[in-house]
């Protein structure tokens, strides 16, 4: 009886313990999940819980010069931009919240995906992104419109290793490319009919389009100033380094105006020729009122009165006009504009324009449209020395080179000088032949056929047969001392790396990367020549004791004109 009782106690225990585990499991897994809930949620109610402002500071930035775009500061963490195509945009830094009540397409900023269809406003990036110190900025250009040559640093190795697609050409862009580029802004130029379907359509598509016509402001400066526009997608830095980049040209620009005040007048001739047709200036564009600033009388002022943009005017009129001209600029270039024989050709009388036989008519270097809107400051500085090169010695001419008759020669002090248009070969007193061309040109061969461009099948042929190449304008140069002179006439001491007085060590030499190297005939041994010639270091000798070996030297800085003046006059 004792031992049923004890067994049955020891049931009921065990029961109790049993029921006794389950409740406190039950009461403990509770409040375990109670807790993981209260955990979780909290920092779920934080993060909802947006702030109403944010601690970003924009700088007051106003437009003074362009008219086709504006940038209103709020006074709070967003600016609003409106485009050439009156689009409001909310410019919101990330990790901002968009404002209420606030019209307008809302745009994260800086940007970090952007389609650009022209090259010039990838120019404007490209100044900010050297402001800043930060050239990964151009990798937020995702996609272009632009396939042939890029002289924007590093926007051709972009393309090459896929950083950056090309999405068609700006007239007929792949939208469907575009959309796959997920971009956060696409940056578009209109001012054509087609060119405003096209935004229509990318719209249409979903896309947010910035329109970027600093193409129809109406000065130079004014067309730079949207370097402001174009920071401002990249926040309140990028707006501040635009800012800063265009107060320093508007300054240039200032100084060099300034300059030239007083100086004598220049007749000068501004335009191109496509499929036989005249293109000018208008008397009221940007170009012609620049020039005027500088001392510009313009040729074509009394056709073109009233044009802002360009005009198309008859063969005749630019015939009779040009050969008047002191100066001649023809706005074409390389590979599309190669030589002076199909200018002379339809207009006869050019033959008798005083820039003709003073060497003073000059193209645009094909990164013009790049860089030169990269530089704005540089690129009128460059124009003042075509109109006063006396004034303007030394000022490096990057954007304009001298354009020549082809195949025709010259012989100045021994040396043999034969044209190609847009370089030149010389063959210098010891018979080497240094090829002379405006710096980069060589590149383009592998974006143009030489059968459509026989001036480029030219080239490719002088490249095989030439002893060295010196690409133009130079920058370091390694010179006798008695041809010192002639470098220091025309301005450009600075770019003597080295003067050789005794001895030529060539290994001192090819330490020091030279871009040429000028010896006097008088001092140079055939023998010294050869050796820096196959270390691949571009060599001429001169007789320096004739004042015309000034002139070849002159060749060297794309500064022809100058050195007919000092030289040959």
């Amino acid at each position: 009886m004792v031992r049923k009782s004890v067994i049955a106690g020891v049931i009921i225990a065990v029961i109790v313990i049993i029921i006794a585990g389950v409740a406190s499991y039950l009461y403990l897994s509770h409040r375990k999940t109670t807790t993981t809930i209260r955990k979780t949620t909290r920092p779920v109610t934080h993060v909802t819980a947006r702030p109403p402002t944010c601690k970003v500071s924009w700088p007051t930035v106003s437009v003074e010069y362009a008219t086709l775009f504006k940038i209103i500061n709020t006074g709070k963490y967003y600016l609003i931009v409106k485009d050439a195509a009156n689009h409001t945009f909310i410019l919101v830094p990330r990790g901002c919240p968009a404002p209420r009540n606030v019209s307008g397409t809302v745009v994260y900023v800086p940007i970090r995906r952007g389609v650009y269809f022209s090259t010039t406003e990838v120019a404007l990036l490209y100044r900010i992104a050297q402001a800043l110190h930060k050239m990964s900025l151009l990798r937020t250009v995702v996609g272009v419109t632009w396939k042939g040559v890029w002289w924007i640093p590093y926007m051709q190795e972009l393309l090459n290793n896929g950083t950056t697609k090309y999405i068609g050409s700006s007239w007929h862009p792949d939208i469907e490319e575009i959309l796959a580029l997920n971009p956060d802004l696409v940056i578009m130029y209109t001012g054509f009919s087609t060119m405003v379907q096209i935004m229509n359509k990318l719209e249409k598509a979903g896309l947010k389009v910035f329109v970027d016509n600093e193409w129809l402001e109406k000065s130079y400066i004014a067309r730079f100033e949207w370097i402001k526009a174009i920071g401002a997608l990249y926040g309140p830095q990028g707006l501040r380094a635009a800012e800063e980049v265009f107060n320093n040209a508007v300054k240039t620009v200032e100084e060099v105006y300034d300059m030239c005040k007083g100086l004598q007048k220049v007749r000068y001739a501004w335009f191109v020729m496509y499929w036989g047709k005249f293109y000018v200036p208008g008397a009221e564009s940007y170009v012609a009122k620049a020039l005027a600033k500088m001392g510009g009388e313009y040729l074509f002022q009394s056709a073109t009165l009233r044009r802002t943009g360009s005009a198309t005017v008859s063969r005749e009129y630019v015939d009779a006009q040009v050969a008047k001209a002191q100066l001649i600029v023809i706005s074409g270039f390389p590979p599309y504009t190669t030589s002076l024989n199909p200018y002379v050709k339809a207009l006869p009388d050019m033959v008798k324009a005083p820039a003709l036989k003073t060497f003073r008519v000059f193209e645009y270097h094909p990164s013009y449209w790049q860089l030169g809107y990269a530089y704005t400051g540089k690129v009128i500085l460059q124009i003042a020395s075509l109109l006063h090169p006396e004034k303007f010695r030394g000022v490096y001419r990057t954007f304009f080179i001298p354009l020549y008759f082809t195949d025709k020669t010259m012989s100045i002090g021994g040396v043999e000088i034969i044209w190609r248009g847009y370089y030149e070969i010389i063959r210098d007193l010891y018979g080497d032949k240094i090829l002379i061309i405006p710096w980069g040109l060589t590149r383009q061969l592998k974006y143009f056929n030489p059968k459509v461009f026989p001036a480029l099948a030219t080239l490719e042929k002088d490249l095989k047969t030439v002893n060295a190449i010196v690409q133009t304008p130079v920058h370091r140069v390694v010179v006798y001392y008695t041809c010192t002179k002639y470098v220091d006439d025309l301005g450009f001491s600075s770019s003597i790396i080295r003067v050789i007085r005794g001895t030529v060590n060539v290994g001192e030499i090819e330490s020091l990367h030279p871009d040429v190297v000028i010896l006097d005939s008088s001092h140079a041994s055939k023998s010294i020549v050869e050796t820096l010639l196959s270390h691949k270091i571009p060599v001429i000798v001169l007789d320096c004791s004739n004042i015309k070996s000034g002139f070849i030297i002159s060749l060297l800085y794309n500064y022809p004109d100058l050195g007919y003046m000092l030289f040959l006059k």
